[in-house]
């Protein structure tokens, strides 16, 4: 008896149904992480969390249901040869979201980026693994708790310190529309405090600002390139964390 007799002999069209829905669920919660981190200019956005999550519930209904061939069916429960484990498979996912998270985390100088991403694909994919068996209310669980956790420390603030950042623009032109636009950009990022501000002309016509910020959210490169390109007389910038 091959695999596709053994599912008509164990499931019905329904219940076929059922799984396909698993993973269909396991596609729009990944897309809806993804579309949380993508909104604060994160790299991984939701394609790629859709996919995890998909490739976890995949992983998952594969590891539970995939080997009634192997052996006998009991009772509807698909069972494999004797000693075999299924749960194998799952657990390797565990291992492999691993590598592709380690690829997200970068460290400049005390500062480390990456690491709440990386824990989201992590969780991502757990998400995956519990809908694919089919765990509807701890999935459930899961969505709710990460609303909550994301409301705490994302909404109220709750858990961040201060952030020094030494911002550096090279700017050609208008240097009074530069200050005025680099004041309203400061209030944008609802920068605490500013030090260290001192302007250094160069030769070839173009000044060179410098300014240390203090900010609860950190200002990176994604954000100091977005700056820059609004600001159409800004020719280079730079931004570096510096330690607290």
């Amino acid at each position: 008896m091959d695999f596709a007799d053994i599912m008509r002999a164990n499931f019905s069209t329904l219940q076929i149904l059922e799984l396909c829905l698993r993973m269909v669920l396991a596609c729009i919660i990944g897309a809806g992480i993804g579309l949380e981190r993508i909104s604060h200019s994160k790299g991984v956005g939701p394609f790629t969390h859709a996919i995890t999550c998909f490739a976890a519930a995949l992983i998952m209904i594969t590891s539970k249901y995939g080997f009634g061939d192997l052996g006998d069916s009991v009772g509807g429960f698909l069972l494999g040869t004797k000693g075999a484990d299924p749960s194998r498979i799952a657990s390797q996912a565990i291992t492999g979201i691993s590598f592709l998270c380690a690829g997200l985390i970068f460290k400049t100088g005390s500062s480390v980026r990456g690491l709440t991403t990386a824990a989201g694909m992590w969780l991502t994919l757990t998400l995956g693994l519990s809908l694919g068996a089919g765990m509807y209310f701890m999935t459930l669980c899961g969505v709710v708790l990460l609303l909550i956790l994301h409301f705490i420390f994302r909404r109220l603030r709750i858990g961040y310190g201060i952030h020094a950042n030494q911002l550096s623009f090279t700017v050609k032109g208008d240097r009074d529309a530069f200050n005025a636009a680099l004041e309203n950009q400061l209030k944008i990022w609802d920068v605490k405090t500013v030090t260290d501000k001192k302007t250094i002309w160069n030769a070839d016509d173009t000044a060179t600002f410098k300014l240390t910020i203090h900010t609860k959210t950190m200002v990176g490169y994604e954000e100091v390139t977005a700056f820059m390109e609004e600001c159409g007389c800004i020719t280079s910038a730079s931004s570096e964390p510096l330690p607290n």
